[in-house]
């Protein structure tokens, strides 16, 4: 009667090893359908990026201009715009103070497509030399939310707005978020 308790015991200690070793290998299972869906919205996901910076004269106010900013989907998959935070500074800093809002949020946007969204008015009747039009875009794409911050610099002509500069593909500042 021992003798079959010893065998009971060495199966027993068999079996747990075994159900030990079905508990790893199903943890890996998971940790690699974490990284292989992971991947998948790497290369599957929309992905919306600012373009350009357009300053166009207003012709009702000529002092005035309006700003709009440029961003195409460059990913694989539609984008859900959530929202569009921009707003201006005197300096090379990031503010996370951007007060203007995106006037038509939940949006789609198509892959490959650009979309451009008005929003500041600005008048160069004040003495600044250069600003940054700074801001951040909110969308969903796959079930995820993501964030791409972006920023512009824009040197006022005093003698003709319509040949005000700026920088076409935006800048980078300092305490600039990241991408996400």
């Amino acid at each position: 009667m021992g003798w079959m308790a010893v065998i009971g015991i060495g199966l027993s200690g068999v079996g747990v090893y075994l159900i030990w070793r079905t508990w790893k290998e199903s943890a890996r299972a998971a940790d690699s359908a974490t990284n292989t869906y992971q991947a998948y919205l790497s290369v599957e996901r929309g992905m919306l990026d600012p373009v350009c910076l357009k300053i166009i004269r207003d012709k009702e106010l000529p002092s005035w201009l309006q700003i709009h900013v440029h961003f195409r989907n460059v990913g694989r998959s539609p984008c859900l715009l959530k929202e569009m935070r921009h707003g201006l500074s005197t300096d090379d800093f990031w503010h996370d103070r951007s007060a203007f809002q995106l006037a038509n949020p939940g949006e789609i946007i198509e892959p490959d497509k650009e979309r451009g969204a008005k929003g500041l008015m600005l008048d160069w009747g004040f003495s600044l030399d250069e600003l940054y039009v700074i801001g951040t875009l909110t969308y969903e794409t796959l079930g995820e939310t993501y964030k791409t911050p972006f920023a512009y610099k824009v040197i006022a002509n005093y003698a003709n707005p319509d040949f005000t500069e700026w920088e076409p593909h935006g800048v980078s500042i300092k305490g600039m978020p990241e991408k996400t």
